[in-house]
């Protein structure tokens, strides 16, 4: 009797357990959801990621290649625009050189041809006409004829030069020396009234004799023999009778 009831109860337990189980898979499937079946979606989702990625790989392969390209031809491009600065900066500097070489044989040269002149002129001074004085490179004639001004300027103008210009104390000195005086190139200017030289200069150095300089009625100057070389000039009117004294380059006298 006891070992029925204790199967009995064995088998009750075995019953309870054996349902309890269906309940306890419903309870959790009815939180959560039944599993999804398995179906094609989720292979094409997993394909279509898999495209994607490979065609952005090969995009930023692609673009990587693209800049690596880009970058080679622009070193070259540099490379060769350097090249050709060098190539023109070596040209440049040869350039200078010839240049400084050129520049050093013309300064010879120059230097040269001053040698020459001036061992020409401490060797062959150039020869004045009889009756001519030789200085500085001119010949000077007294001409003991008496003209006017304007006169006296056409006859040493008919000869090569014109009346004398002093504008040195060693050529007043010069001319002082001479002799006899006469015209020489200086007068009033017809517009100004200042005095100046026929080659329109100033006059930076006087040499008048005292009270004779400026007169109201003198418009141009002559020249006096004197003991000393200062206080020679006097003003006269243009029209009045004076020797003349001409200036003509040592190599261009026409007579």
């Amino acid at each position: 009797m006891d070992d029925a009831i204790y199967v009995n109860s064995e088998d009750l337990n075995l019953q309870e357990m054996s349902s309890a189980k269906p309940r306890t898979q419903t309870s959790i499937w009815a939180k959560t959801g039944p599993p999804p079946p398995p179906s094609g979606a989720a292979d094409r989702c997993c394909r279509w990621t898999a495209v994607c990625l490979g065609l952005l790989c090969a995009l930023l392969l692609g673009l990587f290649i693209g800049l690596a390209a880009w970058l080679l031809t622009e070193r070259h491009q540099l490379l060769t625009n350097n090249t050709n600065l060098l190539k023109e900066r070596d040209q440049l500097l040869t350039n200078h050189t010839n240049l400084l070489k050129e520049r050093y044989e013309l300064l010879t040269n120059y230097s040269n041809l001053i040698k020459e002149r001036d061992h020409f002129n401490l060797t062959e001074k150039p020869r004045c006409p009889r009756g001519w004085k030789f200085f500085e490179c001119n010949c000077y004639h007294n001409k003991h004829d008496y003209r006017s001004w304007s006169d006296s300027r056409r006859y040493c103008q008919s000869l090569g030069g014109d009346l004398v210009l002093i504008k040195t104390p060693e050529k007043q000195r010069f001319i002082t020396e001479m002799g006899y005086g006469g015209w020489i190139g200086l007068r009033k200017g017809e517009k100004n009234r200042s005095w100046g030289w026929l080659d329109d200069t100033p006059v930076c150095t006087w040499y008048w004799h005292p009270g004779k300089s400026n007169t109201t009625s003198g418009n141009c100057v002559a020249i006096h023999h004197s003991n000393t070389s200062t206080n020679t000039w006097y003003d006269y009117t243009c029209d009045r009778a004076q020797y003349s004294i001409c200036e003509v380059p040592a190599f261009n006298i026409q007579i």
